[in-house]
């Protein structure tokens, strides 16, 4: 009879040990095991990680628009552009392969035209450079002939007060989520975006077409929106605009009341957005092309992201944007307020208490005691 008692008691102990366990299995909260900084590799488990385990195992809470003269204008002639070779170059296939249709008034082939892509090049990037080159190559094929490309970028002030906007909700975030840092935008100045535009534009590889690159400095120097300099240039030569399908959904409106004739370059994995079935007015030239070879996810801000750029920039303005923006991490205020709270953040990370090293040995411990008392019981069983 005693043994029948001391059996059934064994049991219900077994019983309610398991179920504990699963309880506490089933309640127990997550832990991350890596943490990793904007534009560094994943790091393996650290301190942090391990006294969160080590909390979790004795219950304890985790913490957690005017005319302007010639002059203002940069123009390249062909002869002083720095060739490179197909294979150094950040090109997309000389021929648009992707589908490709045509709206609105149709080109005069018997006159040729220039291309306009404006933007803040902060920095110029290569999506830049393949959406002007979809272009010439769809007007090629149309048989128009492109004699100049011109870049505009946009004024001083409206690229500050973009950054700053954009700097204030990172700072937000990273003073709530130190673990999580997000890097600071940086505004590059105007003699170094012109400068980086100017370098890659001079060493992209346009096809074998002879071409004259430009600066036009109108939005830049004069802080004009970018309808009303290609209206102005109009007035002088037939000037097209190209711009991505994120600028048609914001600016068909406004396009449409200086009539800017405009060829908008679609990427096709887009499925979220359309064209403003107003884009397609009769009145202007309005040109829309699949983009389907253009580099995915390519953008002024992604690139911000990463410290070194990514490969997203053009190869011939790398070296440069490294320079510039080691320049700018010492001087800004941003980044200077990053580096602070990455040091310290670092320091948390690093800390390797005795305490935890107690709490995590206390868990081993009362796991090996139930381990050897569960032994004992069934062993006599």
């Amino acid at each position: 009879m005693t043994k029948i008692i001391v059996i059934v008691l064994v049991v219900l102990f077994v019983v309610a040990v398991v179920a504990w366990m699963v309880f506490r299995g089933k309640n127990k909260p997550k832990s991350k095991n890596t943490y990793s900084f904007p534009g560094q590799a994943s790091r393996p488990e650290t301190e942090s990680s391990i006294n969160t385990r080590a909390s979790q195992c004795d219950g304890s809470p985790t913490a957690e628009s005017d005319d302007v003269s010639p002059a203002e204008s940069d123009d390249v002639s062909p002869a002083e552009s720095d060739d490179v070779s197909p294979a150094e170059s950040d090109d997309v296939s000389p021929a648009v392969n992707a589908s490709s249709t045509e709206h609105g008034k149709e080109i005069d082939t018997r006159n040729s035209v220039a291309l306009y892509m404006s933007g803040t090049f902060n920095p110029i990037h290569i999506g830049h450079l393949q959406m002007v080159k979809l272009a010439l190559n769809h007007l090629k094929v149309n048989n128009i002939k492109v004699h100049k490309i011109i870049f505009g970028a946009a004024s001083q002030g409206y690229l500050l007060s973009k950054v700053e906007n954009e700097n204030a909700e990172t700072a937000e975030h990273n003073k709530k989520h130190p673990r999580d840092l997000r890097l600071p935008r940086t505004a590059f100045s105007e003699d170094e975006r012109l400068n980086m535009v100017r370098t890659a534009m001079n060493s992209f590889d346009w096809g074998d077409q002879k071409i004259q690159l430009s600066i036009d400095n109108q939005e830049l120097r004069e802080s004009k929106d970018h309808p009303v300099v290609v209206r102005d240039l109009n007035q002088k030569e037939k000037v097209i605009l190209v711009a991505g399908q994120d600028l048609a959904e914001r600016m068909t409106k406004v396009w449409n009341q200086y009539k800017t004739p405009v060829i908008v370059i679609r990427r096709t994995t887009d499925k979220q957005s359309e064209i403003p079935s107003a884009f397609y007015s009769s009145e202007v030239d309005r040109i829309v092309i699949d983009g389907d070879n253009l580099t995915e996810g390519v953008s002024s801000t992604e690139i911000a992201k990463t410290i070194g750029g990514s490969t997203h920039l053009p190869r011939s303005i790398q070296d440069l944007y490294a320079e510039y923006l080691e320049k700018h991490k010492s001087n800004d205020r941003e980044w200077i307020q990053y580096e602070k709270l990455k040091n310290n953040s670092q320091k948390t990370l690093g800390l390797y208490s005795k305490t935890t090293k107690k709490k995590i040995n206390k868990c081993k411990s009362v796991n090996g005691k139930i381990g050897n008392l569960f032994s004992f019981f069934l062993s006599n069983i």
